[in-house]
């Protein structure tokens, strides 16, 4: 597990000065490959993204996946990330990419006994746990890396925040448990959102979608 506050691409401690701006660096993309949306993880403090990647990519084995992960905005900065940054070699600052364990890989995710698609999980801890890591505005890309090390990237990185994702679970009662859904909504979204409506516990599970 790793923090994006911890990992050298927060924006809270830079300046308008420290804005990165890297050399455009081509992609290969592929449509199959996706960010299916995302988890909060009320045991480990963090929040979990959900890719799935097909068994192969142009006639390749996918052999290795994972998240690129950016930091788009933070505390008031806005740091200059493309879907170009977004990428495993890129020279952006507040870009990296964290790989898919083997513990990262999950068939309960598969829709039915004929989906051949990996399905893969990454868990971002919390650093901070603060309004401002909450509000923090961020990117997700999923890839795959094919047998013959190439990388392959989904069309579009997600946006995504720490507080937007909470407010959706929580709506939606996905958390497994009371102690979870309360966790959310006084930790989480009350700090920053105080008029979002109070919701009882009903369990449903599940996952919160990405965005396009």
């Amino acid at each position: 597990m790793r923090s994006l506050m911890k990992i050298g691409i927060s924006a809270i401690f830079i300046s308008a000065m420290a804005l990165c701006f890297s050399m455009p660096i081509k992609a290969d993309v592929n449509s199959s490959l996706r960010t299916r949306g995302f988890q909060m993880s009320y045991e480990k403090k963090g929040i979990r993204t959900v890719g799935m990647a097909p068994e192969k990519i142009n006639g390749k084995n996918v052999v290795k996946t994972g998240f690129i992960y950016g930091v788009k905005e933070s505390n008031g900065f806005v740091n200059n990330i493309s879907d170009e940054d977004m990428v495993a070699n890129s020279t952006n600052k507040y870009v990296v990419k964290l790989e898919s364990t083997a513990q990262g890989y999950n068939d309960h995710l598969k829709e039915n006994q004929y989906d051949t698609n990996k399905y893969f999980v990454r868990t971002i801890t919390f650093a901070y746990g603060s309004k401002a890591e909450f509000e923090s505005v961020y990117l997700a890309r999923a890839y795959a890396v094919l047998e013959d090390d190439t990388y392959v990237y989904e069309e579009n990185s997600k946006e995504f925040s720490i507080l937007s994702v909470a407010e959706l679970v929580y709506a939606k009662m996905l958390m497994s448990s009371q102690e979870a859904h309360d966790y959310l909504y006084n930790v989480i979204i009350l700090p920053s959102n105080p008029s979002f409506p109070f919701a009882d516990y009903n369990w449903s599970g599940g996952t919160a979608p990405a965005g396009e």
